[in-house]
């Protein structure tokens, strides 16, 4: 099953050096969902899903640190600097396992747990982010829970048939 996830994220963190992180922006991710639920051969036709999948996430955002204090020992001072809004792009890829069940005619909720990994690093002397959007805390590697509302939109074989048989009907007349 392909995917497509948007979303907008952000977070605002004081940390207890009085540093302020402020974040926020629009992420995406698209992959492919495997249902990894085997049909058994008397079981009644089910719509509920147990999946597996990849996806690959980019967000474009923006992000400002300020009051970052450092200590001048020598001279017994500090030094206060703000880094504003700095407008990096992360991409990462996730691998994805969850539970989709159908709770009325085509509309599913479920869960999903992502391991996710960021491609690329940080720049070496750049004040790196702490939290990208879509992503989470910037370690190089989060895991992460997701629950959805979702809608199928394509048509199930019934309506498939009754449309073919349709047209069989048409082009015979």
């Amino acid at each position: 099953f392909p995917t497509f996830e948007l979303g907008v994220a952000g977070a605002n963190k004081l940390s207890k050096d009085n540093i302020n992180y402020k974040t926020n922006g629009l992420f995406g991710r698209i992959g492919v969902d495997f249902n990894l639920q085997k049909k058994k051969k008397d079981s009644k036709p089910t719509n509920n899903l147990f999946t597996a999948g990849l996806r690959l996430g980019m967000s474009n955002f923006k992000y400002n640190v300020t009051n970052v204090t450092i200590p001048e020992n020598y001279w017994n001072s500090s030094h206060s600097f703000d880094y504003p809004t700095q407008n990096p792009t992360k991409i990462w890829y996730e691998i994805v396992v969850g539970v989709h069940v159908e709770v009325y005619k085509n509309f599913y909720m479920g869960w999903s747990i992502r391991d996710k990994n960021l491609i690329g690093t940080d720049i070496s002397g750049e004040v790196a982010p702490w939290y990208i959007p879509g992503f989470g805390i910037n370690n190089g590697t989060s895991w992460g829970f997701n629950y959805t509302l979702g809608y199928h939109f394509w048509p199930q074989k019934k309506i498939l048939k009754n449309n073919k048989t349709l047209l069989n009907k048409i082009k015979n007349n």
